[in-house]
């Protein structure tokens, strides 16, 4: 966030914020299920594995529905260091 209050960096105007509260929402649905069927539980690993499945399950929908599923081979990775002089250079942009 900078001074003024608008977003800005490597993030700013991407879809980053509504993506993360959907995978969010989505676990924390799975964790309530489990409270709901069993309120004696209280073992952590109980409640995580069906969020953390929830999560996959929600990400592996939506890398089919925008066309990413199975395109992994295909990306190089980069550096967060390199990413960001990328940004800063101009050569990356949005």
């Amino acid at each position: 966030m900078s001074a003024t209050g608008t977003m800005a960096g490597p993030h700013a105007g991407d879809a980053s914020g509504p993506a993360n509260a959907l995978r969010a929402l989505a676990m924390s649905a799975a964790m309530r299920r489990v409270a709901i069927d069993d309120r004696r539980e209280f073992d952590p690993r109980k409640f995580t594995a069906p969020a953390l499945a929830a999560m996959r399950d929600l990400c592996r929908l939506r890398f089919e529905q925008f066309g990413a599923a199975g395109r992994a081979a295909r990306l190089t990775p980069i550096q967060p260091a390199a990413m960001a002089r990328a940004y800063e250079t101009g050569e990356l942009t949005r």
